[in-house]
C-alpha cells in the first residue's frame, strides 16, 4: 500500500508546482542521508530546501546564526534543485531515509502526510503557542485527520495589480471588471493577464473566482461554478484577455503586465521584486480581486512551510522552531524573504500597514482560503485545469467542462467523508 501511495504521489506532485518563491538555478549538496546523529556533542538536524538565489542564502544565514547560539543542535542545510526535489524526498522516504526537516508548499500537507513523509507536529504547534499566533485559515492548511503536520514559514495570496496610467480605479465586481476591460482594451493592450495553464498555477488562480461566485469543489457544476468559468471565457472571447492565457504561468502574466501588454493582472507579492527589476518606472497599485457581488471578494492562500519527517528527532526540531519563530527572529526572517508573516499581529505592523502595496496583500491574506481538500486534491486540481483549457479553447462549453470536472471531484470528496 505504501508503495502505491508513494508512486501516485510522485506522479501527481511532479505535475504540481509550488506557487511562490520556487525556482531552480543554484547548485548544492543534495546527497545527505538525512539521519539525525550526535556530532561534536550536538544533535545534527538535516534540513532540505529548494530555495535558490537570495532565499537560499537567507536561509543559510539564519541556519548559521542558529548553530552559533545552540548548544544542543547543529543544523546542516542541503539545497536540492527544485526539479529534483519531490522525487528525492519521496525516494528517500520510501527507502527509510531523508531529511529531518523539509521545506514544502503548504497545499501539499495532506498529500505528504498521507504518503508517510511527514510526521505529526500537533504537540509542537499546541505546546509552543503557535496555534494561537497563526491565522486560522493558515493553520487549516496544515491539518490532516485531526493532526497538524507542518508549520507555516510565511503566507501569501493573490490580488489584482493595475497600471495606474491605464486604470484609474480598480474594479471591485465582475461587472466593474468587464466595464473597465471594455474601456482599456486596445489593439496593443489586453485588459487582464492571468495564468490558465494546465498546472497548479492555473487552479490556484481560478479558485478565488470560483469561491467568489459562491461555489466550491463540491459544486463545480452548479450555476455559481459555471458562472466563474463563463467569466474566464467571456474575457477571452471578447478579447479582454489573450487567448494565450491557456499556456501562461504567473511569470508570463507578470511579464505581460510589465511590458504594457496588460492593464491589469492577477498575481502575488512574490512578483513585486521582478516588477521592480523589469519595469522600475511602472506606476501600479494592488487591490482586492473583483467579486461576483460587491463585498464577497475571495483570495487564495499560498506559501511554504516546515515539515518534520516521520522518524526525525522532534526535540531537536523543536529547538530550531522555538528559535526561528521567536520574537527576535521570525519577523526579520519573513521580511528578508520578501514575504508576509502568517500571524495577524505581525500583519498589523507598520511595515505592512504603511505601505499601500504590502497592506493590500496583508488585507487579502486575512481572508485567504487554503486548498485543504485532502490527499486527492491534485486529482481534483487536474480536473479543474482540464475544464479551463477545454472551455477557453472552445472544445467544450463552460457547462460541459464543469460537469466533467465535477464528475471527478465529487467522488474524491465523498471518499474522504
Amino acid at each position: 500500500m505504501k508503495k502505491r501511495v508513494v508512486s501516485v504521489l510522485l506522479a501527481s506532485c511532479l505535475l504540481t508546482g509550488l506557487l511562490a518563491g520556487c525556482s531552480g538555478g543554484n547548485e548544492g549538496n543534495s546527497e545527505d542521508s538525512g539521519q539525525t546523529s550526535d556530532t561534536a556533542g550536538k544533535k545534527e538536524l538535516n534540513v532540505w530546501y529548494y530555495w535558490d538565489n537570495d532565499q537560499g542564502e537567507i536561509l543559510q544565514e539564519y541556519v548559521d546564526k542558529f548553530n552559533e547560539q545552540s548548544e544542543i543542535v547543529s543544523i546542516k542545510a542541503s539545497y536540492v534543485p527544485y526539479a529534483e526535489y519531490t522525487q528525492k524526498v519521496l525516494t528517500a522516504a520510501a527507502g527509510g531515509s531523508g531529511p529531518d526537516v523539509l521545506i514544502y508548499g503548504n497545499n501539499e500537507t495532506s498529500v505528504l502526510a498521507e504518503s508517510g513523509v511527514l510526521g505529526t507536529m500537533t504537540d509542537l504547534v499546541e505546546e509552543g503557542g503557535l496555534k494561537e499566533r497563526i491565522l486560522p485559515e493558515v493553520m487549516k492548511s496544515h491539518e490532516y485527520n485531526g493532526e497538524y503536520y507542518g508549520l507555516p514559514i510565511y503566507g501569501n495570496c493573490l490580488a489584482l495589480f493595475y497600471n495606474k496610467d491605464m486604470v484609474s480605479e480598480p474594479p471591485k465586481t465582475w461587472d466593474d471588471l468587464l466595464a473597465t476591460a471594455e474601456e482599456v482594451t486596445t489593439s496593443d493592450t489586453y485588459a487582464l493577464a492571468f495564468a490558465a495553464a494546465e498546472s497548479e498555477e492555473g487552479t490556484f488562480q481560478f479558485l478565488p473566482w470560483l469561491w467568489s461566485a459562491g461555489a466550491d469543489l463540491d459544486s463545480l457544476d452548479s450555476e455559481e461554478g459555471i458562472a466563474a468559468l463563463s467569466l474566464y471565457k467571456e474575457l477571452v472571447d471578447e478579447g479582454y484577455a489573450s487567448k494565450e492565457v491557456v499556456g501562461w504561468l504567473q511569470q508570463d502574466a507578470m511579464l505581460q503586465f510589465c511590458n504594457g501588454r496588460a492593464a491589469m493582472m492577477v498575481n502575488g507579492p512574490w512578483q513585486m521584486p521582478s516588477i521592480q527589476e523589469n519595469a522600475p518606472d511602472l506606476d501600479y497599485g494592488v487591490s482586492i480581486l473583483p467579486a461576483r457581488k460587491e463585498g464577497e471578494a475571495a483570495s487564495i492562500l499560498g506559501g511554504e512551510s516546515f515539515g518534520v519527517a516521520v522518524n526525525a528527532d522532534k526535540e531537536a526540531a523543536k529547538e530550531f522552531f522555538d528559535w526561528i519563530y521567536g520574537e527576535e527572529n521570525y519577523s526579520d526572517f519573513v521580511k528578508e524573504l520578501g514575504q508576509l508573516p502568517a500571524e495577524e499581529e505581525m500583519l498589523m505592523d507598520s511595515y505592512y500597514q504603511d505601505d499601500p502595496l504590502k497592506k493590500a496583500f496583508a488585507d487579502n491574506l486575512m481572508v485567504a482560503k487554503p486548498r485543504a481538500y485532502g490527499p486527492d486534491y491534485n486529482e481534483m486540481s487536474k480536473a479543474i485545469q482540464t475544464a479551463i483549457t477545454a472551455s477557453l479553447s472552445g472544445m467544450k462549453s463552460p457547462e460541459e467542462a464543469m460537469k466533467e470536472a465535477a464528475d471527478v471531484a465529487g467522488p474524491l470528496l465523498e471518499k474522504q467523508q
